[in-house]
């Protein structure tokens, strides 16, 4: 399976999110140093999301706001791909929500 750009991965996750009610994503733009990439808000919460692929690397200021946003309450993490978007989301999903996304989720093993 060829490896996925970061670009590519930001797509997949807003083309999921986009089957959601109430839930709006984008890329942040204008890039601020350190910012999650993605950013947007799900019946109102906050999502933060730093995109990362098969050997990108988490800087310090990265982790650092990302952990900012989870002490806020916001929906914040980091994720190598749809799928662990959608873990990081999913605990605040409505069960309507949780069906549309359910083909994106890991298996729990």
């Amino acid at each position: 399976m060829p490896r996925k750009d970061e670009k590519h991965v930001i797509s997949e996750i807003k083309k999921a999110f986009s089957l959601l009610d109430c839930c709006h994503i984008r890329k942040r733009t204008p890039y601020v140093k350190g910012d999650p990439d993605l950013t947007g808000s799900y019946h109102g919460m906050r999502i933060e999301i730093e995109v990362k692929t098969i050997g990108g690397v988490v800087s310090k200021l990265q982790e650092k706001r990302v952990e900012r946003w989870q002490e806020l309450e916001c929906i914040s993490g980091i994720a190598w791909s749809v799928e662990e978007a959608v873990d990081i989301i999913w605990p605040h999903l409505t069960s309507q929500d949780q069906k549309k996304l359910a083909n994106y989720k890991h298996e729990i093993v």
